[in-house]
């Protein structure tokens, strides 16, 4: 990604996290009037109802099912209205029939952030505010509670639910962004990784074409390899015309042993004899997989591998074999593997 692409696409994150903050904040104040305008409401409904009923006993409200239903109401996925008394705090219509009845005084210590809201209401002033509660699954959500009278009675009713049934949306909006902006940061880090690699790869060819010892140009190159990528174990084998096997002729990384200089392998034996054999790169990501993969010892630990031969003028001298003990550790993308064919093929063999 060039400079330009990549300046617009952290900007397009930066005014996207903008925007999803700007939503939320949105969508949380419509939350808010929605339970606002519900008590209301609800208090309106109660009012007429009561009005039509006067005659109606505090303690027979519970058993009117037509002034529960409106005294009552759902509001969102898990919100609801209900029906207390000024003054006493009794709740006379509620969800949880365990509270019908109940003087939610005795909550005043067991719910404190909750009892800082309820409290002012009970001189039948118009109160709202959020408090803690504990929902279904025991996990602590922030609600949202407006109360207000019913005019001309000794009543209130009172609007909650959890403030976040609101934001689900933005809150999807952000996770999204979030996403994007590692992806960016990845994308970042990765193309600053290769920058550096194609750098020392820059070097590395500038100071092969001083070497002119084969003895002291192959340990260079693998250790130089292995430096810049920082490859598990990258090794060189070099074919003899004679024998047609391949030689363990220099290697560097984490063997489990000694570095096996010397270790022959017959033509098509293992990945590295098989692209010795037909002069063409192998990727096995995971060898457990690849059924050309012969298990060594020295290399226990390897679990992905890439191989690709040393030309010269078309002729196939060798084979270097990059291991790694990770799995899935090289890039399989196509111009990622085509760079690694011509870090193979540059090291000047003659």
């Amino acid at each position: 990604m060039d400079r330009e692409g990549r300046f617009v696409t952290e900007n397009d994150v930066a005014l996207g996290k903008s925007a999803a903050d700007i939503s939320i904040a949105g969508l949380e104040d419509l939350g808010r009037e929605m339970i606002k305008q519900k008590a209301l409401d609800a208090s309106r409904q109660v009012e007429i109802y009561l009005a039509a009923h006067p005659n109606i006993a505090t303690e027979k409200i519970s058993k009117d099912l037509t002034l529960v239903k409106i005294a009552v109401q759902p509001i969102g996925e898990t919100g609801y209205t209900c029906l207390y008394e000024q003054e006493t705090g009794i709740m006379r219509s509620h969800t949880n029939p365990e509270l019908v009845d109940f003087d939610m005084h005795n909550w005043r210590d067991k719910l404190p952030s909750w009892w800082k809201i309820f409290e002012p209401s009970l001189n039948g002033s118009i109160v709202g505010g959020y408090y803690d509660w504990e929902d279904a699954d025991r996990n602590i959500r922030k609600k949202f509670m407006y109360m207000v009278p019913v005019e001309g009675t000794q009543y209130m009713v009172a609007a909650t639910t959890y403030i976040d049934e609101f934001l689900k949306s933005s809150q999807e909006i952000r996770t999204k962004i979030m996403s994007l902006e590692q992806k960016v940061e990845e994308r970042t880090r990765a193309e600053r990784r290769r920058a550096e690699q194609l750098r020392a790869i820059n070097e590395m060819g500038r100071r092969i074409s001083s070497i002119l010892s084969l003895d002291e140009l192959l340990p260079y190159i693998v250790n130089s390899l292995r430096e810049t990528f920082n490859y598990y174990n990258v090794n060189i084998l070099l074919l003899d015309p004679s024998s047609g096997a391949l030689t363990f002729k220099a290697g560097a990384g984490g063997y489990t042993g000694s570095v096996p200089v010397g270790l022959s392998l017959k033509l098509a034996e293992g990945i590295a004899g098989w692209v010795a054999q037909t002069g063409e790169p192998l990727l096995a990501n995971d060898v457990s997989n690849e059924p050309k993969y012969r298990f060594v010892e020295e290399f226990a630990d390897t679990q992905s591998e890439l191989a690709a031969p040393i030309k010269v003028g078309g002729e196939v001298k060798g084979v270097l074999d990059i291991e790694s003990s990770e799995l899935n550790a090289f890039d399989e993308d196509e111009n990622s593997y085509k760079q690694h064919i011509r870090i193979h093929n540059s090291t000047g063999f003659a």
